[in-house]
């Protein structure tokens, strides 16, 4: 036998696109839930990459509002959620979290890059946002007089996931992009077996 899953965005959920999920979740055996780049390198601000929770105060859009709509939609056993292994970094003109991006300066920031930053930055230090459950690193670049802001999901996000997977009654969790990850990232997989 085989087994088919189709991959829709967060977006897919809340207007019309070239994907319908609810012919997807009628005819697919899983529907994978890209829940990820809510913020991403040209967003107008910074922000959680995957934020679990905030829609509507801290994000748009959220991965809690997204399967929801997924679920009503859908069995809660075809869901699987994607969550990423990455990070977004940019360049913006002020030090509170959410700050306006300067254009043109976000890019990928792989787990395992934003771990070297961590441990090469003697001026950064994580902080974690409860409401996303996602950590973020705010820091003043000197060469260039401007403010450098990471988010990212680590260690704690994936645990945070793992466990609304499990209360959600979902199918799985899948994840983009394998290589990213750093040290520990996916050690809450690890109870995790589905």
């Amino acid at each position: 036998g085989f087994t088919m899953t189709v991959d829709i965005t967060g977006m897919d959920l809340l207007k019309q696109t070239l994907i319908d999920p609810k012919a997807a979740g009628s005819i697919a055996d899983h529907v994978l839930v890209m829940t990820y780049d809510f913020h991403y390198p040209g967003s107008f601000v910074t922000g959680a990459v995957a934020p679990l929770g905030g829609a509507g105060v801290i994000a748009e859009y959220d991965v809690t509002s997204a399967i929801e709509k997924a679920k009503a939609i859908m069995p809660s056993e075809k869901i699987l959620l994607g969550a990423p292994l990455y990070g977004y970094e940019w360049e913006t003109i002020g030090d509170i979290p959410r700050a306006g991006v300067i254009p043109g300066t976000g890019i990928t920031a792989s787990n395992s890059r934003i771990e070297e930053i961590l441990t090469t930055c003697s001026t950064c230090s994580a902080s974690f946002d409860m409401t996303a459950m996602e950590s973020y690193i705010i820091y003043r670049d000197t060469e260039t007089d401007t403010f450098h802001q990471l988010f990212y999901p680590d260690k704690e996000s994936t645990l945070a996931k793992t466990k609304f997977a499990i209360e959600q009654n979902l199918g799985g969790i899948g994840l983009w992009a394998l290589g990213y990850e750093g040290r520990d990232i996916l050690n809450p997989l690890m109870d995790y077996i589905k």
